[in-house]
C-alpha cells in the first residue's frame, strides 16, 4: 500500500527541481564524506559507495519525475488561478506519457514499457523531454568488470520472458527478457548535471539508468480478484476492479482462491489454510461481496476486523507480490498484467466532450469551446476553483464529520460525489442510524426534512427549512460560496445544460394544435428537470417503494413538490367518459376513468411497499352535449368542482396498461357504475346496455337532454357528442397511503389538463358502418411523466363492451413492424380529433410526419423512424439537438427495445431497490423524458459526464483503479468478463464477448486515448448504429456479440457498469526502474564504456502524478537488493 506523502502543486520551473536536485545530491555526498572524517570511523569504502550511490539514485529518480512533469506541461493547455496551475491535455496523445524506445509490432511486445532512457532521444519533440543519455549501453561491461545483465531490468516481472527460456514453463523463475527489449542507455552525471556525453569526462561522478512502465494499466492485486461461490448477479454486478475475473490473466481458480482466501482472510472466513487452499461456500462469497461492495476506505487500508485471531491482508511491495506468486506457484507470465498499491485521485475531470453544433444543434450551445468560462453551466471540472481560501466540511459515510482548508485555486470539486451517501436519506425522514445524519444531509444534499409535512425541503447547504434556496448554483456560484456543490448542484454541472428544460409549447384550442395540458411553465425550467432527476436517482437506489416528495422554492410555480419515480402504478391515460344513466335515459354522467400501469420490470423490494393507492381529481369540470347534425342538442350540465369527490381506492399494480374496473376499487363511490351503462346518443331512442366492464372513476358532473327520441334517430343526428370539460384545468393524482404517516401521499400527478373542447364520447352506438363509439382521453407519452403536457385521442368501444387496448396492440392496420405506432392521434388533418405539438420556435420543433404526432415513437425518438412512412415523431433538445430514448437501435419487426409492447418485460426501466454497485448504474434512472434514461446509450448523450461525477467509493485518495488506456487488452477483458447484462436474467459477457469488446476497446484508445471516464459514452456506439451523425471512423462500435443485447439499453450498457467504476484516466500511476552507479571516468579513458564503478543502487519508484495538476498522489520506493 502507498501513502500521500505531501500534497503539493507541481512546480511551473521544471528546470529549477532538477537543479535542486542536483545540489541536494552534491550536498549529500560532503556530507557523507564529512561525517566519515569528523567521526573517525572505519567505514568502509564500500559503504561510503553505497551512500554515494543511494543519493544519487534517489537525485536519479527526482530527475526522472521533473522531466515526467515538465512533460505535462509542455503537452497541456495551462490555466493559472491563484498561483496553482490546472493542466488540461491539448491533444488526445498528451493525456498518456510519451512512449519512446520501445520494440514496435503488433500486438505491443512489451506493453507495460513507456521509455527507456535512451542515446536515440536527443532531439525528442515534445512535449516528451529527453534522457540526455550517452551512447553506452547498460549492459556493457565497465571498465572494473561491472554490468548490468537484462535479466536485472526484468526483475519486477512486467516485460514478457524470453519464450526460448521460460515457453510453456509459467511457473519457472527467471527474469530474462524478450529479445526485442533494448535496455536502457546510461545518463551520465557531471558536476553540472545530467548530460550526454560523447567521450570520457573528469567531471562525471556516476551515472544512471532507468526505465519507465506503467502499472497504472494493470489490475492491482490488493484490489482485484472474485472467490469461488459468487452467484451470477453477485459478481456479474461488478462495480470496480474487485470483481475482475483473474483466469483471463493466467490464474487458475484454485490459485484465486488462494489469493482472496490471503487477502481478505477476516472479511470472507473462508475454511481452510494457504498451504491447503481456501475454500468458498456461498455463506463466505457473500461475506466478500458484502465486505467489498462497504468497503468506506477505496481499498487504501485493510479492514481492521478480526477472525480467528488474524485481519485481512495486503502487499506492501511489489516484491512481496512476486513472492506469493513464487511460494505458492502461480503463474510467473501473469504478473505482467498485475499491480500493487495503484492510488488515484478520486476526483473528476471531466468537461463536455462537444460543441451542440457539431452534432446538429445550435452555435451558441458550445459547450466544449465554453467550458472554461466562468459563466459555463458545464465546466471543465478540475479548473472550477476557489477564488479564496476555504474551510470545507464533509460528512464520511459513517456520518462522522472532518474539516479541512484548501488554499485559493484549489478545486471546487474535490472529489467524486459517493452515491453510499444516499443511504442517510430514507423513506421517513433522515437516518437515524448514521449519526448527524441530518446535517450530512444538508451538507451534501441540500436537503432539509420537514416532519410536519413529511417532506424534503431543498435549501441547499447555505439555507434552512425557514429559508429554502430559491436558486440551483453553477460552479462559480458554489465556490463563491466557499464550499463544495451539493449532490443537485453537481447534477446541474454534468447534464448539458441545453439537454434539459424542453417542453411542448402552449395548449392547443379548438382550432390550433398544441399540448392537452399547461406544463410549459414547469418543462422549461431546467431546475426541475434536474431536481426531478436527482429524486429519481435516490428512488433508484431505496429499498422501499414510497417516492421521496422534495419541495422546492426556485422557479415560476414555486412552491412546488418534486416526487421520485418508483415501480409503482402510472397514468398513462385518462379516459372522459359520459354515459346515460339506464334509469332515466334523458340524464347523462361524466367520468374521468384513469388506466393503470406499472412501466418497470419487476424487482423485489427489500423495504415497505404502499399496499393501497387511490385516484383523485380537483379543479372543476362540466358535462356538456353538443353536436352540428340535423337534430342536434346542446346542453350543459352545471359546473362540478371535482375535489370534494373521494377518491377512488385501488389495489392493482399492473405490468401491463389496465383500465381501473370495479373490480380493482377497494373504495365505494356512488357514482360508479356498478353493473352497467348506456353510450347512446343522450336524446337517442332507448339504449344499447354496456355490460361486463363496469367502470370507475372521478364523477365529473350530470346533463339532462330535454326530450328523448322513442323510435330510431336519423342517420344525420347520430353525432351528438358528450364532453367533460375542464373549467380552468383539472389535475388530476395518484396517491398511496403512507403506513407510518397514516396519510395519503401524493407521487404522480397528470397537471393543468386545460381543454377537451375536442374530447369526449360519441355517444351513438350505431354510428354508420362502423358500430364502434369513440371515448376520447388524454395520453401522456410516458406514464411516469407530465413532461409536454399530454395529447387527446380517442379509445374505441365495440357493442360488448370489450376494449381495444391501442397501447398493446397494433391498430389501424399496421404492419408489425409499425406496432411502435401504436398511441393517437392517427389522422391527417392538422387539428382534428387530437392535439399535436406544433413546430414551435420558441420551443423547437416537434417533427410530426404529416402533421401526426404518434407520441409511441418517442420511445425511439429517431430523426429516421423504424415506422412507416408518416408515421414518425422526433422532438429536438433545446440545444437543437435529437437525442435518442432508450429504443434508439429499435429495428422493423422485432421488438427489442420498446417498452410498450405486451409483455416485452426486458426492454422496460429497471428499479434497483438497492444501492448502486457500480456509477455505470446510474443509467438505469429516469431521466425525465418520454422512455428515456439517464444516458449511457448513445454518443449523443447529454449524461455522459455523470461516470466521472460520481462514484460507489468514498475518499480523496481511493486505489485499485485501472486505467482504461492500458495497453493490456487481458486487463480490459478480465473487468468485463463475466459482467451480468441485465438485473432481470443471469446472462453474462462471455470469453469471447470479452475479448472482443477488450480488442475493440484497446484498438481506439490506441489511436486516440480517452480523456476521462465519461469518454466511455460519448466516443463509441452501437453496432447497430444507422444515424448519419455518427460515422464508423469517428465513433467506433463497441458492441456485445448478439443484436438484441445491443437494442435494450439496460443490456447494451452492462459495458459502461463493468468499466466505469474500475476506472481512471487522469493519474500517472508509474513504476520508474533506476539503476544507479558512483564513479568515475580514470584519466586514461578513452571510451565511455572505461568508467570506474564504487557503488551500485537499484530502486523501484512507484508513483502517482495527477494529470490535471502534477502533484503526487502516491510514492513508494522499493529497495531492490542484487
Amino acid at each position: 500500500m502507498r501513502h500521500l506523502l505531501k500534497r503539493r502543486t507541481c512546480d511551473s520551473g521544471i528546470a529549477l527541481v532538477i537543479v535542486l536536485c542536483f545540489v541536494a545530491l552534491l550536498s549529500g555526498l560532503i556530507v557523507a564524506a564529512m561525517v566519515r572524517s569528523s567521526a573517525g570511523t572505519k567505514l568502509s569504502d564500500s559503504s561510503l559507495s553505497a551512500s554515494k550511490a543511494d543519493h544519487l539514485a534517489l537525485s536519479a529518480i527526482d530527475i526522472v519525475i521533473g522531466g515526467l512533469k515538465q512533460e505535462m506541461v509542455n503537452g497541456s493547455t495551462v490555466t493559472t488561478v491563484s498561483g496553482v496551475p490546472v493542466y488540461a491535455p491539448s491533444t488526445a496523445a498528451a493525456v498518456l506519457p510519451a512512449r519512446f524506445g520501445n520494440p514496435l509490432g503488433s500486438p505491443d511486445p512489451v506493453p507495460n514499457l513507456i521509455r527507456v532512457s535512451s542515446r536515440l532521444d536527443a532531439g525528442v519533440a515534445s512535449p516528451m523531454v529527453s534522457s540526455q543519455a550517452s551512447a553506452l549501453s547498460s549492459t556493457n561491461v565497465s571498465l572494473n568488470g561491472r554490468s548490468i545483465a537484462l535479466a536485472q531490468w526484468n526483475r519486477h516481472y512486467l516485460l514478457p520472458r524470453d519464450p526460448g527460456l521460460y515457453g510453456g514453463k509459467p511457473t519457472k523463475a527467471g527474469t530474462d527478457p524478450i529479445s526485442a527489449f533494448r535496455p536502457p542507455d546510461w545518463v551520465f552525471v557531471t558536476s553540472g548535471g545530467p548530460k550526454a556525453l560523447s567521450a570520457p569526462s573528469s567531471s562525471a561522478i556516476g551515472r544512471f539508468a532507468y526505465a519507465v512502465y506503467d502499472e497504472g494499466g494493470l489490475l492491482d492485486l490488493n484490489v482485484a480478484g472474485t472467490p469461488t461461490g459468487l452467484t451470477a448477479v453477485q459478481g456479474g454486478r461488478k462495480g470496480g476492479a474487485a470483481f475482475a475475473d483473474l483466469v483471463q490473466i493466467g490464474l487458475t481458480q484454485p490459485q484465486i482462491d488462494k489469493l482472496v482466501g490471503w487477502r481478505n482472510y477476516a472479511t470472507a472466513q473462508p475454511s481452510g489454510t494457504l498451504a491447503s487452499g481456501f475454500s468458498f461456500n456461498a455463506a463466505a462469497a457473500t461475506r466478500y461481496v458484502d465486505g467489498i461492495s462497504t468497503n468506506g476506505v477505496a481499498f487504501t487500508q485493510v479492514s481492521t476486523n478480526l477472525w480467528q485471531g488474524r485481519t485481512d491482508q495486503m502487499f506492501v511491495s511489489r516484491q512481496a507480490l512476486i513472492q506469493f506468486f513464487l511460494s505458492n506457484g502461480f503463474s510467473l507470465d501473469a504478473l505482467q498484467y498485475a499491480a500493487v498499491g495503484n492510488a488515484s485521485w478520486n476526483a473528476p475531470g471531466w468537461m463536455p466532450a462537444y460543441d451542440a453544433s457539431s452534432l446538429g444543434g445550435n452555435a451558441a450551445n458550445a459547450y466544449k469551446s465554453n467550458a472554461n468560462l466562468a459563466t459555463s453551466v458545464n465546466r471543465f471540472l478540475p479548473n472550477a476553483r476557489f477564488p479564496s481560501k476555504a474551510t470545507l466540511t464533509t460528512y464520511a459515510l459513517d456520518g462522522t464529520l472532518s474539516t479541512r482548508t484548501v488554499e485559493a485555486g484549489s478545486p471546487v470539486i474535490q472529489q467524486r460525489f459517493c452515491l453510499g451517501r444516499m443511504g442517510w436519506i430514507t423513506w421517513q425522514g433522515p437516518n437515524p442510524a448514521v449519526p448527524n445524519a441530518a446535517a450530512a444531509i444538508q451538507r451534501h444534499f441540500g436537503l432539509v426534512w420537514d416532519d410536519t409535512q413529511k417532506v424534503w425541503i431543498y435549501t441547499s447547504p447555505d439555507g434552512s427549512a425557514g429559508s429554502p434556496a430559491t436558486t440551483l448554483k453553477t460552479l462559480d456560484q458554489v465556490a463563491a460560496a466557499g464550499r463544495e456543490p451539493d449532490f443537485f448542484e453537481l447534477l446541474q454541472a454534468v447534464i448539458l445544460s441545453g439537454s434539459i428544460g424542453k417542453d411542448g409549447g402552449p395548449v392547443g384550442g379548438a382550432t390550433t394544435g398544441g399540448t392537452s395540458g399547461n406544463t410549459q411553465s414547469y418543462d422549461s425550467t431546467a431546475a426541475y428537470q434536474v431536481l426531478q432527476i436527482g429524486a429519481n436517482i435516490l428512488d433508484e437506489a431505496r429499498p422501499d417503494r414510497c417516492p421521496i416528495d422534495i419541495q422546492t422554492s426556485i422557479g415560476p410555480l414555486a412552491p412546488i413538490d418534486i416526487y421520485g419515480v418508483e415501480d409503482l402504478p402510472y397514468l398513462p391515460r385518462v379516459f372522459f367518459c359520459v354515459y346515460r344513466y339506464g334509469s332515466d335515459p334523458t340524464q347523462a354522467g361524466g367520468w374521468y376513468t384513469p388506466e393503470i400501469w406499472n412501466p418497470y420490470q419487476s424487482a423485489t423490494a427489500t423495504g415497505p411497499s404502499p399496499a393501497k393507492f387511490r385516484f383523485v381529481a380537483t379543479g372543476s369540470a362540466q358535462v356538456s352535449v353538443s353536436g352540428t347534425a340535423t337534430v342536434p342538442i346542446t346542453v350543459s350540465g352545471p359546473i362540478t368542482d371535482l375535489a370534494p369527490n373521494p377518491g377512488v381506492e385501488f389495489t392493482l399494480n399492473p405490468t401491463e396498461p389496465t383500465l381501473l374496473m370495479q373490480s380493482n376499487a377497494t373504495s365505494s363511490e356512488p357514482r360508479n357504475m356498478t353493473t352497467s351503462a348506456s353510450i347512446n346518443d343522450l336524446n337517442g331512442p332507448t339504449p344499447v346496455s354496456v355490460t361486463g366492464r363496469p367502470i370507475i372513476g372521478i364523477w365529473g358532473g350530470d346533463v339532462a337532454s330535454p326530450t328523448q327520441y322513442n323510435t330510431s334517430a336519423p342517420a344525420t343526428q347520430r353525432y351528438n357528442r358528450g364532453v367533460i370539460q375542464p373549467v380552468g384545468s383539472v389535475n388530476f393524482f395518484l396517491q398511496y397511503w403512507h403506513p407510518n404517516f397514516n396519510k395519503w401521499m401524493t407521487y404522480s400527478v397528470m397537471k393543468k389538463q386545460a381543454n377537451a373542447s375536442r374530447g369526449g364520447s360519441i355517444v351513438d352506438i350505431t354510428t354508420p358502418a362502423t358500430q364502434y363509439n369513440w371515448f376520447f382521453y388524454v395520453q401522456r407519452s410516458d406514464p411516469r411523466t407530465d413532461r409536454f403536457g399530454g395529447s387527446q385521442g380517442y379509445q374505441t368501444y365495440n357493442t360488448t363492451g370489450g376494449v381495444i387496448n391501442r397501447t398493446i396492440r397494433a391498430t389501424w392496420g399496421l404492419a408489425s413492424g409499425d406496432i411502435l405506432d401504436v398511441w393517437a392521434p392517427v389522422t391527417t388533418a392538422p387539428t382534428s380529433f387530437a392535439y399535436v405539438y406544433p413546430a414551435n420556435p420558441s420551443v423547437g420543433s416537434f417533427q410530426n410526419n404529416g402533421n401526426i404526432n404518434v407520441q409511441g415513437m418517442f420511445e425511439e425518438n429517431r430523426i429516421t423512424s423504424t415506422a412507416g412512412v408518416g408515421r414518425n415523431a422526433y422532438y429536438p433538445d433545446p440545444d437543437g439537438i435529437v437525442r435518442r430514448a432508450n429504443g434508439a437501435f429499435a429495428q422493423v419487426n422485432i421488438n427489442d427495445g420498446l417498452p410498450l409492447l405486451t409483455g416485452n418485460t426486458a426492454s422496460r426501466p429497471v428499479m434497483l431497490h438497492r444501492p448502486f454497485r457500480s456509477v455505470g448504474e446510474l443509467g438505469y434512472c429516469f431521466r425525465d423524458l418520454p422512455w428515456k434514461d439517464v444516458d449511457f446509450f448513445t454518443p449523443e448523450s447529454g449524461d455522459a459526464g455523470f461516470l466521472d461525477a460520481f462514484s460507489v467509493e468514498d475518499g480523496l485518495i481511493v486505489e485499485g483503479r485501472v486505467n482504461l488506456n492500458t495497453r493490456q487488452p487481458l486487463v480490459l477483458q478480465a473487468l468485463l468478463s463475466g459482467a451480468l447484462k441485465s438485473e432481470s436474467a443471469t446472462t453474462t459477457v462471455a470469453t469471447g464477448e470479452a475479448s472482443s469488446l477488450a480488442a475493440s476497446l484497446r484498438a481506439v484508445t490506441s489511436a486516440t486515448p480517452l480523456f476521462n471516464r465519461a469518454d466511455l459514452v460519448s466516443r463509441f456506439t452501437s453496432s447497430l448504429e444507422t444515424d448519419t451523425r455518427f460515422p464508423a471512423a469517428t465513433y467506433p462500435r463497441l458492441a456485445l456479440s448478439t443484436a438484441s443485447d445491443n437494442r435494450i439499453a439496460a443490456q447494451r450498457t452492462a459495458i459502461v457498469r463493468a468499466l466505469a467504476d474500475a476506472a481512471d484516466t487522469r493519474t500517472w500511476n508509474l513504476l520508474i526502474d533506476v539503476i544507479a552507479q558512483n564513479g568515475k571516468f580514470p584519466k586514461t579513458a578513452t571510451s565511455l564504456d572505461q568508467f570506474v564503478v564504487d557503488g551500485q543502487r537499484h530502486y523501484w519508484l512507484h508513483i502517482a502524478l495527477d494529470r490535471h495538476t502534477g502533484q503526487v498522489v502516491s510514492r513508494s520506493l522499493e529497495p531492490v537488493n542484487e
